[in-house]
C-alpha cells in the first residue's frame, strides 16, 4: 500500500509561478502513482489540494476549457480510475456537507479543498468516511476520516507496526517509508 500526501499552496504570487509549481507537483504525483501501480500497490492519494472539485465538474459538464490546475482531477478519475469515497458516499447530500475548509475570514465562503482518493480495491473495502469538526485544534480545516476494513494481511501488519512504533518512536519515519512506502513531499 502506498499513501501519497499532497499539500497545494494557497494563494498565488504570480500565475506563471503558480502554473510552474502545479506542474512540478502534479508530475511528481503522477510519477508516484505510476510507480505504485507498477508494483501492484493499492494507493491512497490525499491532502489539502487547495483546488475546487465543483469548479472542475462545472467546466467538465459544460464542455468548457479546463483550467490547468483542474487537469489533475481529470487524470485521477478518468485516466487512473481513482474513487473519491466522500463524493460517492455523500452523493445524496448537499455539496455544503462536503466542505472541508471554513475560513477564519468570514468574507470567504466555506469550500471543499481537502480530498482522499483511493484505488478501486480500497474503495470496495470502505468502512466509513466522515468529515469531523475538530475542536481541540485551532484550524480552518475539517478533518477527513476514511476507514477501510482491516481484513487484509498488509493492513494488519501496518497496524501492528504502528503499535510497535508507539513504543519505539525513533524509527517511525524510516520504518514507514521502507515498509509501506509512505511518502510525503
Amino acid at each position: 500500500m502506498r499513501i501519497i500526501n499532497y499539500y497545494g499552496k494557497s494563494g498565488r504570487v504570480t500565475l506563471d509561478n503558480f502554473n510552474q509549481e502545479v506542474k512540478i507537483y502534479f508530475d511528481k504525483i503522477k510519477e508516484l502513482v505510476r510507480e505504485s501501480k507498477a508494483q501492484n500497490a493499492e494507493i491512497i492519494l490525499l491532502g489539502d489540494f487547495n483546488l475546487h472539485y465543483e469548479k472542475y465538474l462545472d467546466d467538465k459538464n459544460n464542455n468548457r476549457k479546463m483550467k490547468k490546475e483542474h487537469k489533475l482531477f481529470e487524470w485521477i478519475e478518468d485516466e487512473q480510475n481513482f474513487y473519491d469515497p466522500f463524493y460517492i458516499m455523500f452523493d445524496n447530500l448537499s455539496q455544503h456537507s462536503l466542505n472541508t475548509f471554513y475560513p477564519f475570514n468570514t468574507n470567504q465562503n466555506p469550500s471543499r479543498i481537502d480530498y482522499i482518493w483511493v484505488t478501486e480495491n480500497l474503495f470496495s473495502e470502505t468502512q466509513e468516511c466522515k468529515i469531523v469538526n475538530t475542536t481541540t485544534i485551532n484550524t480552518d480545516h475539517r478533518m477527513l476520516v476514511y476507514s477501510i476494513w482491516s481484513g487484509r494481511k498488509d493492513l494488519k501488519k501496518f497496524i501492528s507496526m504502528i503499535k510497535w512504533m508507539e513504543s519505539n518512536g525513533n524509527y517511525f519515519r524510516m520504518i514507514l517509508i521502507n515498509t509501506f512506502q509512505i511518502q510525503k513531499f
